[in-house]
Protein backbone atom coordinates (compact mmCIF):
# COMPACT_ATOMS: atom_id res chain seq x y z
CA UNK A 1 0.00 0.00 0.00
CA UNK A 2 1.45 3.26 -1.03
CA UNK A 3 1.86 5.99 1.54
CA UNK A 4 -0.09 9.05 1.00
CA UNK A 5 1.19 12.44 1.86
CA UNK A 6 -1.07 15.56 2.07
CA UNK A 7 -0.62 19.65 2.27
CA UNK A 8 -1.27 21.10 5.49
CA UNK A 9 -2.16 24.23 3.93
CA UNK A 10 -4.56 23.13 0.96
CA UNK A 11 -5.27 19.81 1.28
CA UNK A 12 -3.65 18.19 -1.74
CA UNK A 13 -2.72 14.85 -2.56
CA UNK A 14 0.96 14.30 -3.07
CA UNK A 15 1.70 12.54 -6.39
CA UNK A 16 3.21 8.79 -5.58
CA UNK A 17 6.47 10.37 -7.34
CA UNK A 18 6.62 13.30 -4.51
CA UNK A 19 5.68 10.50 -2.37
CA UNK A 20 9.09 8.65 -2.69
CA UNK A 21 10.96 11.69 -2.28
CA UNK A 22 9.71 12.90 1.06
CA UNK A 23 9.55 9.37 2.06
CA UNK A 24 13.60 9.22 1.27
CA UNK A 25 13.93 12.15 3.24
CA UNK A 26 14.41 15.33 0.09
CA UNK A 27 12.22 18.23 0.27
CA UNK A 28 9.74 18.95 -1.48
CA UNK A 29 6.59 21.81 -2.33
CA UNK A 30 3.06 21.08 -2.72
CA UNK A 31 2.15 21.95 -6.41
CA UNK A 32 -0.76 23.85 -5.91
CA UNK A 33 -0.11 26.45 -3.35
CA UNK A 34 3.44 26.29 -3.09
CA UNK A 35 4.10 25.75 0.16
CA UNK A 36 6.93 23.35 1.51
CA UNK A 37 6.34 20.10 3.19
CA UNK A 38 6.99 19.86 6.83
CA UNK A 39 7.07 16.90 9.39
CA UNK A 40 8.24 17.02 13.03
CA UNK A 41 11.76 15.74 13.74
CA UNK A 42 12.42 15.68 10.38
CA UNK A 43 15.37 17.82 8.48
CA UNK A 44 14.50 17.65 4.87
CA UNK A 45 17.20 17.64 2.28
CA UNK A 46 17.62 20.15 -0.65
CA UNK A 47 16.26 18.21 -3.46
CA UNK A 48 18.91 18.03 -6.44
CA UNK A 49 19.05 17.40 -10.58
CA UNK A 50 20.53 14.36 -9.95
CA UNK A 51 18.37 13.26 -7.45
CA UNK A 52 15.88 13.60 -9.78
CA UNK A 53 16.89 12.03 -12.80
CA UNK A 54 17.75 8.96 -10.56
CA UNK A 55 13.98 8.74 -9.18
CA UNK A 56 13.15 8.84 -12.99
CA UNK A 57 14.92 6.24 -14.26
CA UNK A 58 14.13 3.84 -11.69
CA UNK A 59 10.60 4.83 -12.23
CA UNK A 60 11.12 4.80 -16.02
CA UNK A 61 12.93 1.11 -15.90
CA UNK A 62 10.83 -1.92 -16.84
CA UNK A 63 9.87 -4.55 -15.14
CA UNK A 64 9.62 -7.95 -15.47
CA UNK A 65 8.26 -11.17 -14.23
CA UNK A 66 8.91 -14.58 -15.07
CA UNK A 67 10.25 -13.11 -18.53
CA UNK A 68 7.27 -10.93 -19.73
CA UNK A 69 6.49 -7.23 -19.65
CA UNK A 70 4.13 -6.43 -17.20
CA UNK A 71 0.69 -4.52 -18.31
CA UNK A 72 1.88 -0.78 -16.55
CA UNK A 73 5.33 -1.24 -19.47
CA UNK A 74 2.84 -2.08 -22.28
CA UNK A 75 0.88 0.81 -21.69
CA UNK A 76 3.77 3.40 -21.44
CA UNK A 77 4.29 2.18 -24.40
CA UNK A 78 1.28 2.61 -26.15
CA UNK A 79 0.90 6.26 -24.52
CA UNK A 80 4.67 6.71 -26.24
CA UNK A 81 3.22 5.45 -29.37
CA UNK A 82 0.17 7.97 -29.59
CA UNK A 83 2.70 10.76 -28.22
CA UNK A 84 4.77 10.48 -31.89
CA UNK A 85 1.56 9.99 -33.56
CA UNK A 86 0.35 13.37 -32.32
CA UNK A 87 3.80 15.12 -32.63
CA UNK A 88 4.29 13.88 -36.45
CA UNK A 89 0.43 15.23 -37.10
CA UNK A 90 1.58 18.65 -35.51
CA UNK A 91 4.58 19.03 -37.98
CA UNK A 92 1.84 19.28 -41.11
CA UNK A 93 -1.73 19.51 -39.90
CA UNK A 94 -2.28 22.67 -40.44
CA UNK A 95 -1.02 23.07 -44.31
CA UNK A 96 -3.86 21.90 -45.64
CA UNK A 97 -5.66 24.82 -44.24
CA UNK A 98 -2.79 27.22 -45.67
CA UNK A 99 -3.23 25.79 -48.93
CA UNK A 100 -7.15 26.27 -48.65
CA UNK A 101 -6.13 29.94 -47.65
CA UNK A 102 -3.46 31.23 -50.36
CA UNK A 103 -6.24 29.80 -53.10
CA UNK A 104 -9.14 31.97 -51.68
CA UNK A 105 -6.53 34.84 -51.83
CA UNK A 106 -5.57 33.78 -54.87
CA UNK A 107 -9.35 34.04 -56.54
CA UNK A 108 -9.08 38.18 -56.10
CA UNK A 109 -7.44 37.42 -59.60
CA UNK A 110 -11.10 37.26 -60.87
CA UNK A 111 -11.46 41.38 -60.52
CA UNK A 112 -9.76 41.21 -64.05
CA UNK A 113 -12.44 39.54 -65.71
CA UNK A 114 -15.29 41.12 -63.70
CA UNK A 115 -14.12 44.90 -63.38
CA UNK A 116 -17.35 45.93 -62.07
CA UNK A 117 -17.47 43.84 -59.05
CA UNK A 118 -13.80 44.87 -57.83
CA UNK A 119 -14.62 45.92 -54.33
CA UNK A 120 -17.16 42.89 -53.36
CA UNK A 121 -14.96 40.32 -54.79
CA UNK A 122 -11.78 41.96 -53.00
CA UNK A 123 -13.96 41.70 -49.55
CA UNK A 124 -15.18 38.42 -50.10
CA UNK A 125 -12.05 36.84 -50.73
CA UNK A 126 -9.62 38.92 -47.94
CA UNK A 127 -12.52 38.23 -45.18
CA UNK A 128 -12.35 34.49 -46.05
CA UNK A 129 -8.91 34.17 -46.24
CA UNK A 130 -8.31 36.00 -42.42
CA UNK A 131 -9.68 32.88 -40.78
CA UNK A 132 -7.58 30.37 -42.26
CA UNK A 133 -4.53 32.68 -41.04
CA UNK A 134 -5.98 32.57 -37.66
CA UNK A 135 -6.09 28.88 -37.60
CA UNK A 136 -2.92 28.07 -39.20
CA UNK A 137 -0.93 31.10 -36.68
CA UNK A 138 -3.20 29.50 -33.85
CA UNK A 139 -1.75 26.04 -34.36
CA UNK A 140 1.80 26.97 -35.14
CA UNK A 141 2.26 29.54 -31.91
CA UNK A 142 -0.55 27.75 -29.47
CA UNK A 143 -0.88 24.37 -29.80
CA UNK A 144 2.05 22.56 -31.19
CA UNK A 145 4.65 24.19 -28.64
CA UNK A 146 2.18 22.74 -25.72
CA UNK A 147 2.45 19.16 -27.85
CA UNK A 148 6.08 19.67 -27.48
CA UNK A 149 6.29 20.18 -23.89
CA UNK A 150 3.36 17.21 -23.43
CA UNK A 151 1.54 19.89 -21.91
CA UNK A 152 -2.11 18.34 -23.05
CA UNK A 153 -3.78 19.56 -20.53
CA UNK A 154 -3.61 23.05 -21.51
CA UNK A 155 -4.84 22.47 -25.44
CA UNK A 156 -7.45 20.04 -24.41
CA UNK A 157 -10.18 21.55 -26.25
CA UNK A 158 -8.08 24.05 -28.29
CA UNK A 159 -7.10 21.86 -31.51
CA UNK A 160 -10.40 20.00 -31.20
CA UNK A 161 -12.35 22.55 -31.43
CA UNK A 162 -10.07 24.72 -33.71
CA UNK A 163 -10.31 21.69 -36.41
CA UNK A 164 -14.31 21.99 -36.53
CA UNK A 165 -13.87 25.91 -37.32
CA UNK A 166 -11.11 24.40 -39.78
CA UNK A 167 -13.99 22.20 -41.30
CA UNK A 168 -16.03 24.72 -42.16
CA UNK A 169 -13.41 26.22 -44.28
CA UNK A 170 -14.01 23.57 -47.05
CA UNK A 171 -12.57 20.81 -44.98
CA UNK A 172 -9.51 21.99 -44.97
CA UNK A 173 -9.31 21.59 -40.87
CA UNK A 174 -9.75 17.81 -40.79
CA UNK A 175 -6.39 16.92 -39.88
CA UNK A 176 -6.56 19.18 -37.10
CA UNK A 177 -9.58 17.87 -35.87
CA UNK A 178 -7.70 14.71 -35.93
CA UNK A 179 -5.14 15.43 -33.57
CA UNK A 180 -7.39 17.36 -31.25
CA UNK A 181 -9.47 14.06 -30.55
CA UNK A 182 -6.13 12.25 -30.11
CA UNK A 183 -4.86 14.82 -27.55
CA UNK A 184 -7.90 13.73 -25.84
CA UNK A 185 -7.42 10.47 -25.56
CA UNK A 186 -3.41 11.20 -24.69
CA UNK A 187 -5.25 13.20 -21.76
CA UNK A 188 -7.37 10.26 -20.65
CA UNK A 189 -4.69 7.72 -21.07
CA UNK A 190 -1.79 9.41 -19.15
CA UNK A 191 -3.94 10.95 -16.30
CA UNK A 192 -3.68 9.00 -13.56
CA UNK A 193 -6.82 7.18 -12.09
CA UNK A 194 -7.25 9.54 -9.02
CA UNK A 195 -7.90 12.44 -11.18
CA UNK A 196 -10.43 14.22 -9.71
CA UNK A 197 -13.46 15.32 -11.84
CA UNK A 198 -13.84 18.89 -10.16
CA UNK A 199 -9.65 19.01 -11.99
CA UNK A 200 -10.61 17.93 -15.01
CA UNK A 201 -13.89 20.54 -15.11
CA UNK A 202 -10.90 23.46 -14.98
CA UNK A 203 -8.64 22.13 -17.43
CA UNK A 204 -11.62 22.10 -19.58
CA UNK A 205 -12.52 25.67 -18.28
CA UNK A 206 -8.90 27.05 -18.83
CA UNK A 207 -9.14 25.71 -22.14
CA UNK A 208 -11.97 27.39 -23.36
CA UNK A 209 -11.17 30.32 -21.41
CA UNK A 210 -7.69 30.65 -23.78
CA UNK A 211 -9.93 29.78 -27.35
CA UNK A 212 -13.24 31.33 -26.80
CA UNK A 213 -12.29 34.78 -28.22
CA UNK A 214 -10.47 33.62 -31.06
CA UNK A 215 -12.84 30.96 -32.11
CA UNK A 216 -15.55 33.40 -31.89
CA UNK A 217 -13.76 35.79 -33.99
CA UNK A 218 -13.65 33.49 -36.69
CA UNK A 219 -17.18 32.65 -36.17
CA UNK A 220 -18.05 36.42 -37.15
CA UNK A 221 -15.67 36.75 -39.97
CA UNK A 222 -17.56 33.44 -41.40
CA UNK A 223 -20.73 35.42 -40.76
CA UNK A 224 -19.69 38.36 -42.55
CA UNK A 225 -18.59 36.99 -45.70
CA UNK A 226 -22.17 35.70 -45.84
CA UNK A 227 -23.52 38.86 -45.16
CA UNK A 228 -21.41 40.67 -48.26
CA UNK A 229 -22.89 38.07 -50.14
CA UNK A 230 -26.64 39.14 -49.19
CA UNK A 231 -25.74 42.50 -49.59
CA UNK A 232 -25.13 41.73 -53.10
CA UNK A 233 -28.43 40.00 -53.91
CA UNK A 234 -30.26 42.77 -52.36
CA UNK A 235 -31.95 45.16 -54.88
CA UNK A 236 -32.20 48.18 -52.94
CA UNK A 237 -30.52 48.92 -49.53
CA UNK A 238 -31.40 51.79 -47.16
CA UNK A 239 -30.10 52.62 -43.58
CA UNK A 240 -32.30 50.35 -41.81
CA UNK A 241 -31.51 47.69 -43.45
CA UNK A 242 -27.77 48.47 -43.23
CA UNK A 243 -27.99 49.18 -39.76
CA UNK A 244 -30.30 45.67 -39.22
CA UNK A 245 -26.92 43.59 -40.83
CA UNK A 246 -24.38 45.94 -38.88
CA UNK A 247 -25.66 45.87 -35.16
CA UNK A 248 -24.98 42.14 -34.56
CA UNK A 249 -21.96 41.83 -35.30
CA UNK A 250 -20.98 45.15 -33.48
CA UNK A 251 -22.62 43.55 -30.27
CA UNK A 252 -21.15 40.16 -30.93
CA UNK A 253 -17.10 41.84 -31.21
CA UNK A 254 -17.85 44.27 -27.86
CA UNK A 255 -19.15 40.77 -26.27
CA UNK A 256 -15.68 38.86 -27.35
CA UNK A 257 -13.80 42.10 -26.13
CA UNK A 258 -15.34 41.74 -22.72
CA UNK A 259 -14.50 38.71 -22.38
CA UNK A 260 -11.22 38.91 -23.26
CA UNK A 261 -10.71 41.57 -20.39
CA UNK A 262 -11.91 39.22 -17.77
CA UNK A 263 -9.72 36.38 -19.58
CA UNK A 264 -6.41 36.38 -16.92
CA UNK A 265 -8.31 36.78 -13.89
CA UNK A 266 -9.96 33.52 -15.01
CA UNK A 267 -6.71 31.48 -16.33
CA UNK A 268 -5.96 28.73 -14.06
CA UNK A 269 -8.36 29.67 -11.23
CA UNK A 270 -9.32 26.73 -9.01
CA UNK A 271 -12.05 27.83 -6.99
CA UNK A 272 -14.91 29.85 -9.49
CA UNK A 273 -17.46 32.33 -7.52
CA UNK A 274 -21.08 31.85 -9.05
CA UNK A 275 -21.27 35.33 -9.72
CA UNK A 276 -18.10 34.48 -12.54
CA UNK A 277 -20.36 32.27 -13.98
CA UNK A 278 -23.28 33.57 -14.23
CA UNK A 279 -21.63 37.13 -15.90
CA UNK A 280 -19.59 34.38 -18.14
CA UNK A 281 -23.18 32.46 -19.33
CA UNK A 282 -25.18 35.62 -19.94
CA UNK A 283 -22.52 36.88 -22.18
CA UNK A 284 -22.40 33.83 -23.90
CA UNK A 285 -26.20 34.44 -24.99
CA UNK A 286 -25.78 37.66 -25.72
CA UNK A 287 -22.61 36.82 -28.37
CA UNK A 288 -24.73 33.44 -29.65
CA UNK A 289 -27.42 35.94 -31.30
CA UNK A 290 -25.09 36.66 -33.88
CA UNK A 291 -24.35 33.19 -35.81
CA UNK A 292 -23.71 31.77 -33.02
CA UNK A 293 -20.23 33.86 -32.20
CA UNK A 294 -20.43 33.02 -28.03
CA UNK A 295 -20.84 29.47 -28.46
CA UNK A 296 -17.55 28.81 -26.65
CA UNK A 297 -18.28 31.24 -24.19
CA UNK A 298 -21.57 29.86 -23.29
CA UNK A 299 -19.66 26.46 -22.99
CA UNK A 300 -17.33 28.22 -20.71
CA UNK A 301 -20.17 29.59 -18.38
CA UNK A 302 -21.59 26.05 -18.28
CA UNK A 303 -18.52 24.36 -17.38
CA UNK A 304 -17.84 27.19 -14.88
CA UNK A 305 -21.91 27.25 -13.15
CA UNK A 306 -20.99 23.61 -12.45
CA UNK A 307 -17.88 23.81 -11.06
CA UNK A 308 -19.10 27.01 -9.06
CA UNK A 309 -21.79 24.62 -7.42
CA UNK A 310 -19.71 21.12 -7.43
CA UNK A 311 -16.84 23.73 -5.58
CA UNK A 312 -12.92 22.33 -5.16
CA UNK A 313 -12.54 19.54 -2.68
CA UNK A 314 -11.77 20.10 0.76
CA UNK A 315 -9.86 18.66 3.48
CA UNK A 316 -12.20 16.88 5.75
CA UNK A 317 -13.65 15.11 2.37
CA UNK A 318 -10.04 14.22 2.05
CA UNK A 319 -10.04 12.62 5.53
CA UNK A 320 -13.29 10.58 5.45
CA UNK A 321 -12.02 9.46 1.73
CA UNK A 322 -8.62 8.87 2.72
CA UNK A 323 -7.17 6.75 5.16
CA UNK A 324 -5.05 8.99 7.70
CA UNK A 325 -1.00 8.13 7.18
CA UNK A 326 -0.71 7.20 10.79
CA UNK A 327 -3.47 4.02 10.40
CA UNK A 328 -1.24 2.74 7.03
CA UNK A 329 1.70 2.89 8.96
CA UNK A 330 1.27 2.28 12.81
CA UNK A 331 4.45 3.85 14.98
CA UNK A 332 6.54 1.52 16.55
CA UNK A 333 6.70 1.17 20.62
CA UNK A 334 4.06 1.94 23.37
CA UNK A 335 1.82 4.58 22.78
CA UNK A 336 2.82 7.63 25.11
CA UNK A 337 0.25 10.63 25.39
CA UNK A 338 2.12 13.90 23.99
CA UNK A 339 1.13 17.32 25.65
CA UNK A 340 2.17 18.87 21.89
CA UNK A 341 -0.66 16.23 20.70
CA UNK A 342 -3.42 19.43 20.52
CA UNK A 343 -1.56 21.53 18.12
CA UNK A 344 -0.08 18.76 15.95
CA UNK A 345 -1.94 17.90 12.42
CA UNK A 346 -3.71 14.78 12.40
CA UNK A 347 -2.17 14.06 8.96
CA UNK A 348 1.16 13.74 10.31
CA UNK A 349 3.09 10.48 9.09
CA UNK A 350 5.63 8.73 11.16
CA UNK A 351 8.06 7.81 8.12
CA UNK A 352 11.41 7.81 8.85
CA UNK A 353 13.49 5.69 11.61
CA UNK A 354 15.11 9.06 12.72
CA UNK A 355 11.88 11.35 13.26
CA UNK A 356 10.79 7.92 15.00
CA UNK A 357 14.03 7.90 17.14
CA UNK A 358 13.49 12.02 17.86
CA UNK A 359 10.03 11.76 19.01
CA UNK A 360 10.91 8.84 21.41
CA UNK A 361 13.32 11.21 23.22
CA UNK A 362 11.06 13.91 23.42
CA UNK A 363 8.28 11.64 25.01
CA UNK A 364 10.80 10.36 27.15
CA UNK A 365 11.81 13.36 28.28
CA UNK A 366 8.09 14.78 28.91
CA UNK A 367 6.48 11.63 30.37
CA UNK A 368 4.81 12.00 33.83
CA UNK A 369 3.25 9.99 36.34
CA UNK A 370 0.16 8.82 34.71
CA UNK A 371 -2.70 10.80 36.18
CA UNK A 372 -5.29 11.78 34.43
CA UNK A 373 -5.99 15.88 33.38
CA UNK A 374 -8.93 16.57 35.35
CA UNK A 375 -7.00 15.17 38.45
CA UNK A 376 -4.06 17.28 37.40
CA UNK A 377 -6.26 20.54 36.98
CA UNK A 378 -8.20 20.12 39.83
CA UNK A 379 -4.71 19.53 42.59
CA UNK A 380 -2.98 22.76 40.58
CA UNK A 381 -6.65 24.87 41.17
CA UNK A 382 -6.69 23.63 44.98
CA UNK A 383 -2.86 24.26 45.36
CA UNK A 384 -2.93 27.74 44.04
CA UNK A 385 -6.11 28.66 46.42
CA UNK A 386 -4.07 27.29 49.63
CA UNK A 387 -1.20 29.13 48.38
CA UNK A 388 -3.29 32.49 48.03
CA UNK A 389 -4.35 31.74 51.63
CA UNK A 390 -1.12 31.03 53.11
CA UNK A 391 -0.18 34.44 51.40
CA UNK A 392 -2.65 36.47 52.77
CA UNK A 393 -2.14 34.70 56.38
CA UNK A 394 1.70 35.74 56.09
CA UNK A 395 0.61 39.60 55.55
CA UNK A 396 -1.55 39.64 57.98
CA UNK A 397 0.75 38.15 60.44
CA UNK A 398 3.95 40.76 59.23
CA UNK A 399 1.77 43.76 59.99
CA UNK A 400 1.21 42.59 63.18
CA UNK A 401 4.96 41.60 63.86
CA UNK A 402 6.46 44.63 62.79
CA UNK A 403 10.14 43.22 63.71
CA UNK A 404 10.97 39.92 62.46
CA UNK A 405 14.45 38.24 63.12
CA UNK A 406 16.15 38.82 59.85
CA UNK A 407 16.57 35.33 57.93
CA UNK A 408 18.56 34.73 54.43
CA UNK A 409 16.10 35.40 51.50
CA UNK A 410 17.57 31.90 50.12
CA UNK A 411 16.32 29.71 53.74
CA UNK A 412 13.23 31.38 53.09
CA UNK A 413 12.44 30.76 49.66
CA UNK A 414 13.26 27.01 50.79
CA UNK A 415 11.13 26.86 53.30
CA UNK A 416 8.24 28.92 51.60
CA UNK A 417 8.87 26.18 48.76
CA UNK A 418 9.30 22.78 51.05
CA UNK A 419 5.93 24.32 53.22
CA UNK A 420 3.50 24.21 49.60
CA UNK A 421 3.46 20.44 49.34
CA UNK A 422 2.96 19.88 53.44
CA UNK A 423 -0.29 19.68 53.09
CA UNK A 424 -1.17 17.41 50.46
CA UNK A 425 1.34 14.88 51.97
CA UNK A 426 2.64 15.36 55.90
CA UNK A 427 6.51 14.47 55.29
CA UNK A 428 8.92 15.45 57.91
CA UNK A 429 12.01 14.01 56.46
CA UNK A 430 13.66 16.68 54.69
CA UNK A 431 14.93 13.84 52.03
CA UNK A 432 11.35 13.20 51.60
CA UNK A 433 10.68 16.51 51.15
CA UNK A 434 12.68 17.17 48.48
CA UNK A 435 11.61 13.73 46.75
CA UNK A 436 7.70 15.40 47.15
CA UNK A 437 9.06 18.82 45.57
CA UNK A 438 10.27 16.57 42.53
CA UNK A 439 6.75 14.88 42.31
CA UNK A 440 4.97 18.42 42.41
CA UNK A 441 7.89 20.02 39.85
CA UNK A 442 6.90 17.69 37.07
CA UNK A 443 2.74 18.31 37.85
CA UNK A 444 3.18 21.78 37.58
CA UNK A 445 5.66 24.58 37.29
CA UNK A 446 5.10 28.40 38.54
CA UNK A 447 5.52 30.83 35.27
CA UNK A 448 8.07 33.42 35.29
CA UNK A 449 7.34 36.75 35.03
CA UNK A 450 9.31 36.75 31.49
CA UNK A 451 7.29 34.40 30.25
CA UNK A 452 4.03 36.09 31.32
CA UNK A 453 5.29 39.58 29.56
CA UNK A 454 5.66 37.04 26.08
CA UNK A 455 2.26 35.55 26.50
CA UNK A 456 0.53 39.52 27.06
CA UNK A 457 2.50 40.80 23.79
CA UNK A 458 0.93 38.16 21.92
CA UNK A 459 -1.85 39.69 19.55
CA UNK A 460 -4.31 36.75 20.09
CA UNK A 461 -7.74 36.87 21.76
CA UNK A 462 -7.79 36.17 25.86
CA UNK A 463 -9.15 32.51 25.24
CA UNK A 464 -6.35 31.41 23.59
CA UNK A 465 -4.00 32.71 26.25
CA UNK A 466 -5.34 31.20 29.18
CA UNK A 467 -5.83 28.26 27.53
CA UNK A 468 -1.86 29.06 26.48
CA UNK A 469 -1.08 29.74 30.11
CA UNK A 470 -2.86 26.08 31.78
CA UNK A 471 -0.86 23.99 29.20
CA UNK A 472 2.55 25.67 30.27
CA UNK A 473 1.49 24.63 33.76
CA UNK A 474 2.20 21.03 32.95
CA UNK A 475 5.52 21.86 31.19
CA UNK A 476 9.34 22.13 32.80
CA UNK A 477 11.01 25.54 32.58
CA UNK A 478 12.54 24.35 29.79
CA UNK A 479 9.91 23.24 28.09
CA UNK A 480 8.09 26.40 28.82
CA UNK A 481 10.97 28.33 27.32
CA UNK A 482 10.75 26.36 23.51
CA UNK A 483 6.80 26.60 23.57
CA UNK A 484 6.55 30.16 24.16
CA UNK A 485 9.64 30.58 21.29
CA UNK A 486 7.76 28.74 18.63
CA UNK A 487 4.42 30.50 19.74
CA UNK A 488 6.18 33.86 18.84
CA UNK A 489 7.88 32.68 15.64
CA UNK A 490 3.67 31.32 15.18
CA UNK A 491 2.10 34.30 15.25
CA UNK A 492 4.68 37.03 14.12
CA UNK A 493 3.19 39.00 11.33
CA UNK A 494 5.91 41.07 10.79
CA UNK A 495 8.09 39.69 7.60
CA UNK A 496 11.18 41.57 6.60
CA UNK A 497 11.72 43.73 3.85
CA UNK A 498 14.53 42.34 2.15
CA UNK A 499 12.18 39.08 1.39
CA UNK A 500 9.21 41.09 0.28
CA UNK A 501 11.61 43.15 -2.38
CA UNK A 502 13.25 40.13 -3.34
CA UNK A 503 9.42 38.65 -3.85
CA UNK A 504 8.70 41.29 -5.88
CA UNK A 505 11.55 41.35 -7.92
CA UNK A 506 10.31 37.75 -9.54
CA UNK A 507 9.07 39.00 -13.11
CA UNK A 508 6.69 35.58 -12.96
CA UNK A 509 4.64 36.06 -9.74
CA UNK A 510 1.75 38.15 -10.35
CA UNK A 511 0.81 40.90 -7.41
CA UNK A 512 -2.15 39.14 -6.73
CA UNK A 513 -0.23 36.09 -5.49
CA UNK A 514 1.67 38.43 -3.28
CA UNK A 515 -1.09 38.33 -0.93
CA UNK A 516 -0.99 34.44 -0.49
CA UNK A 517 3.14 33.97 -0.53
CA UNK A 518 3.23 36.26 2.70
CA UNK A 519 0.34 34.27 4.33
CA UNK A 520 3.00 31.57 4.03
CA UNK A 521 5.93 33.15 5.02
CA UNK A 522 4.19 33.91 8.27
CA UNK A 523 3.91 29.84 9.22
CA UNK A 524 8.32 29.44 8.54
CA UNK A 525 11.19 30.13 10.34
CA UNK A 526 13.68 32.96 8.94
CA UNK A 527 15.99 29.72 7.70
CA UNK A 528 12.94 28.39 5.59
CA UNK A 529 11.73 31.59 4.50
CA UNK A 530 14.82 31.68 2.71
CA UNK A 531 14.84 28.42 1.23
CA UNK A 532 11.50 29.41 0.22
CA UNK A 533 12.16 32.42 -1.33
CA UNK A 534 15.03 30.96 -2.73
CA UNK A 535 13.45 28.13 -4.43
CA UNK A 536 10.99 30.62 -6.20
CA UNK A 537 13.90 32.82 -7.64
CA UNK A 538 15.04 29.70 -9.49
CA UNK A 539 11.72 27.55 -10.59
CA UNK A 540 8.99 30.44 -10.81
Amino acid sequence: MPKIFVCKVCGYVFAEELAELIDSGYQVYCERCGSPFNLKGVEFKPLTREVIEEFSKSSDSPHLEHGKIVEKDSRKRQDSSLEKIIQKLATFSYVPVLIVTIISLLFILRVIFLPNQVVQIILEQVILSIPGFIIVSYDVNRINPKIKEGKYQEILLDSFCMGILGCIFFGSGVLILLKGILILFAFILNSEKKQKPYMIGVYIKDSLNRFSGIGGLIIVFYACYGLIIAFSKLPVLNIFVIIGFLVPPILAIIVLIIDATFRESLDKKYKIEISEAVRTFIFGIIGCIFAGAGIFILLKGIIMFILSIVGPPEKPELKQKLKTPEEQTPPRGPKVENIYKKREVSERPSLIEKREEIEEQETEEIVHPRISEPEKREQVRKEIQRIEKEEEQEKQIEKKIPKEEPRKEEELKKEIELRLHESLLPVKNEKDKKLVKEYFTRIFNVLSKDIKQQIKDLKIPKKEKKEILKELAFLTKEQQIKYINNLVVLYQEDIPKKLIERIKTISKIKPEHYENILEQLKYMDADEQLQFIHYLEKNA
